[in-house]
């Protein structure tokens, strides 16, 4: 069972997990917002600051904190002991040695192949999916460097530091991954591979399919990237009579 120092652990996480997942979730509607040209808070309401961060804090509580929960209650003691192991060792090999053993750990192969899938099953491009290893390698840099401070600055290393540091790494390389999201995202609908809408106004009916592609909507007001004129379109949604999206 859980002991006493993997449930103190947990409640860590567990405190920072909520305010992380509303940062990376306000963080991602800016960006993909902002690659068009809006700032989003111009038009969004508090509710729709609400609407996403509960679902992002849905998605992320299956994706981190079950399966962390799950982890501390039945190898919990395991995977301390084994990090604890393992910085130690790390510490009397050499810089070389130490580079090769933790790129070859499962540290950095089980993100990367996780990622993968879950980039396959968000039918993302070859190039697209390839672009995401980057990012892994890039997470797993900024966990070496934070390895080396230890080593270099002669910390001793605990089960306590070891865990944090690996899952403080998780984190950083969700919110990379998060980021990227919103970069493809964007970039599948400035480029027109998007689902087809069909927005309904008083005065015109538009098609947002191959010249116009729809970016989002607020409470308030609906948004449509021109692809020929490489400009956004912002529609007031008092005037829409009727949406059609086709799934």
């Amino acid at each position: 069972m859980i002991d006493s120092l993997d449930y103190d652990i947990l409640r860590k996480t567990l405190k920072v997990l909520v305010p992380f997942v509303t940062g990376l979730s306000i963080v991602k509607q800016t960006v993909y917002y902002w690659l068009f040209g809006i700032n989003i808070w111009n038009y969004a309401g508090i509710e729709e600051v609400l609407t996403p961060i509960i679902k992002d804090l849905t998605f992320y509580t299956f994706l981190l904190l079950l399966p962390t929960i799950i982890i501390l209650l039945f190898a919990g003691k395991k995977i301390g002991d084994s990090n604890v192991e393992s910085f130690k060792k790390n510490k009397n090999r050499s810089f070389v040695k130490r580079l090769f053993y933790t790129m070859t750990n499962d540290f950095i192969l089980i993100p990367n192949v996780l990622s993968i899938i879950y980039f396959l099953y968000l039918g993302k491009t070859f190039w697209q999916i390839f672009a995401v290893s980057g990012i892994v390698i890039l997470s797993f840099i900024i966990f070496f460097i934070r390895q080396e401070f230890l080593i270099m600055h002669n910390i001793e290393i605990t089960k306590r530091n070891a865990t944090i540091l690996n899952i403080s790494n998780m984190l950083i390389l969700v919110f990379l991954l998060s980021i990227w999201n919103c970069l493809i995202d964007a970039n599948q609908v400035k480029n027109g591979i998007t689902k087809e809408v069909t927005i309904i106004t008083e005065k015109e009916t538009i098609y947002c399919k191959n010249s116009k592609n729809y970016i989002g909507r607020t409470k308030s007001y609906t948004f449509i990237f021109n692809k020929k004129s490489r400009e956004t379109e912002i529609i007031e949604n008092s005037i829409i009579k009727k949406e059609k999206f086709r799934i």
